[in-house]
């Protein structure tokens, strides 16, 4: 009796033990359970955090810029709209660290047949993914009319107005000028005529969402 007795004392023991840890694993679940519910709650109010957030940099002589995590003021897509008129010529470099012996500008107003491709194709890295889907024909199409028909075009920029939409969260730069063209080695005249590259400020980071033209 005495042995049966010692024995039972234990099992209690060791009984009492497991109660104890699963009611502490309880206690840890519930705790886990309302952590991840304060921070569901508090998430929404740290991305608003994130959004209302804005950064003013200034550039001289040009003036402010003005960003938030989803909007720019105008100064901001006017550059970006200069970026991609800008003719100043830079040399790219392999990966060996090699310089490539033509020059590349990142214009998409001046371009050749022997050039489109690789202009057109650096400006598409910028484009917003869903769209590009959409678009993309546009530019494929465009590119093999210039490359079949050989066609250059010089542009003469004489101005870049820039539209805000939704606070700045998009914008349109219009991009006017003459364009100089040819098809071959036949002159195709003069034209004044624009360019309007649309885009959208997502999460800090900028996209492009059309190019449209009445140059051609």
């Amino acid at each position: 009796m005495k042995n049966s007795r010692i024995s039972t004392d234990v099992g209690n023991d060791y009984i009492d033990k497991i109660i104890l840890h699963i009611q502490k694993n309880r206690m840890q679940a519930f705790y886990n359970l309302v952590l991840i519910l304060i921070i569901m709650l508090q998430t929404p109010f740290m991305i608003a955090g994130l959004d209302s957030v804005t950064v003013e940099v200034d550039l001289p002589p040009r003036g402010k810029i003005v960003v938030t995590n989803d909007s720019a003021n105008e100064l901001y897509y006017e550059i970006w709209a200069e970026h991609f008129s800008n003719n100043e010529e830079y040399y790219t470099t392999n990966k060996d660290g090699d310089k490539k012996l033509f020059p590349f500008t990142h214009s998409l107003l001046e371009f050749d047949y022997t050039n489109v491709e690789q202009k057109y194709g650096n400006f598409l890295k910028r484009y917003k993914p869903s769209k590009l889907l959409k678009d993309r024909h546009i530019y494929i199409a465009f590119i093999k009319n210039v490359q079949v028909k050989m066609i250059s075009q010089k542009f003469d920029v004489e101005n870049i107005k820039v539209n805000l939409f939704d606070n700045g969260k998009e914008a349109e730069a219009i991009i006017n000028g003459v364009a100089h063209q040819r098809a071959a080695s036949t002159p195709m005249g003069e034209k004044a005529c624009k360019y309007t590259i649309s885009f959208e400020r997502i999460g800090g980071k900028l996209y492009a969402t059309s190019l449209n033209t009445n140059c051609f």
